[in-house]
């Protein structure tokens, strides 16, 4: 099984997360802002509301933004970290039972 095809599903309450978390680690998507003040605990950086909902322009934006800050990576190197299974990705495992 490749690496692309294996996907390891963790859930942590939002508080364990900070011990787990590097500082300035960037936090973005729906689940920040009803646990903003746990996330503020730690040097850690949260979406603008603007860009909390993920979508691939968003994504798009937020690197942009790091871009132009300077900071440059391996494109090869960038994987996502997705906290949960996709909504397309669970309705499909609903109505067809594997």
């Amino acid at each position: 099984m490749s690496k692309n095809e294996l996907q390891i599903f963790c859930l942590f309450p939002p508080k364990d997360l900070l011990d787990i978390l590097h500082d300035h680690t960037f936090l973005f998507g729906d689940g920040v802002i009803p646990y903003k003040e746990i996330f503020l605990q730690k040097n850690l950086t949260l979406s603008p509301d603007v860009l909390g909902i993920v979508s691939a322009l968003n994504v798009a934006r937020l690197g942009l933004k790091i871009y132009e800050q300077g900071e440059r990576c391996e494109t090869e190197t960038l994987e996502p970290l997705y906290q949960r299974k996709s909504e397309a990705e669970e309705r499909l495992e609903k109505n067809y039972k594997w």
